[in-house]
């Protein structure tokens, strides 16, 4: 299920401790005092949900824990490059002072791809490339890295190295731009198949915030960024397929068509033919 959360940038520098009662009921050491960060930073420390911490230390699961006064910044990133969004991390995400915008689930297996393909047409159709060409389904080795040096210092790892997108203030503001000339357009750009309520749907879940200080986070199924394995160039915008009548796609009906076409003339030019032979032979 993908989910859409808020956050301040200063949540990302405070450091993430276990609750006693969860230390206890696991059988783990208190952080060790002479390690832990100066009193102010100590005031805004997170303490880990309990629901988290019971799941994490579970014999089967096996964490990862935080390390003691470890800071949100890296441990949310190996937390998400485990679980995506479960088991706690919304949870976690909340206790850091982000708020929940929204969320949706996919109910279809063919979800994932319209939601992706609709993102993919609207950032083609209305979007602005050069800074909102890391949300298309196959962006470029450039835009990805183009947009890790636009995000704030304290983000970027996480952004590097969990399955979400972390969008800088000034793509937060060029998505806001797209969002909207394509709400004013009647998402005319994009394939009939994808207008509608669902439009309205995934432009709700993608509304950004794009003041300075705020950090939107979409977390989802994206894979993390490997520069090494990236293609160099974009790829051509995805395209959603209509529903198949009789179990057949719509493709292979209009290949059926043609051969039926082809089929149908050369039976007429068979006939017109042997009507001229007999003609010719009487």
């Amino acid at each position: 299920m993908p989910l859409h959360f808020r956050f301040p940038l200063s949540a990302l520098t405070r450091p993430v401790v276990l609750s006693s009662a969860a230390l206890e009921d696991l059988g783990l050491d208190a952080p060790d005092p002479a390690l832990s960060p100066e009193p102010s930073v100590l005031d805004t420390l997170v303490v880990m949900p309990q629901v988290l911490a019971k799941t994490l230390g579970d014999p089967e699961v096996f964490g990862p824990f935080p390390e003691p006064w470890e800071r949100a910044g890296t441990y949310l990133p190996r937390l998400t490059s485990v679980w995506g969004e479960s088991p706690g991390v919304p949870e976690l995400l909340v206790a850091l002072g982000g708020q929940q915008v929204a969320g949706f689930s996919f109910q279809w297996n063919t979800d994932p791809f319209r939601y992706s393909a609709w993102v993919d047409q609207l950032i083609h159709g209305y979007g602005d490339l050069d800074l909102l060409g890391f949300l298309l389904a196959k962006a470029s080795r450039s835009d990805m890295d183009r947009h890790f040096e636009r995000i704030p210092a304290p983000a970027r790892q996480f952004a590097l190295e969990a399955g979400a997108r972390c969008l800088a203030p000034v793509e937060g503001r060029a998505l806001a731009a797209a969002l909207s000339a394509a709400e004013a357009d009647g998402y005319a750009k994009l394939q009939s198949l994808l207008r509608g309520d669902e439009s309205r749907r995934y432009a709700t879940f993608l509304a950004p915030a794009p003041e300075e200080g705020l950090i939107d986070l979409l977390i989802g199924s994206t894979p993390r960024y490997s520069a090494s394995g990236h293609p160099e160039q974009r790829g051509k915008p995805l395209r959603v397929e209509r529903k198949t009548v009789l179990g057949v796609k719509r493709q292979a009906w209009l290949a059926a068509g043609f051969l039926i076409a082809v089929a149908a003339t050369l039976v007429g030019c068979g006939l017109l033919i042997g009507r001229v032979s007999a003609l010719f032979g009487r």
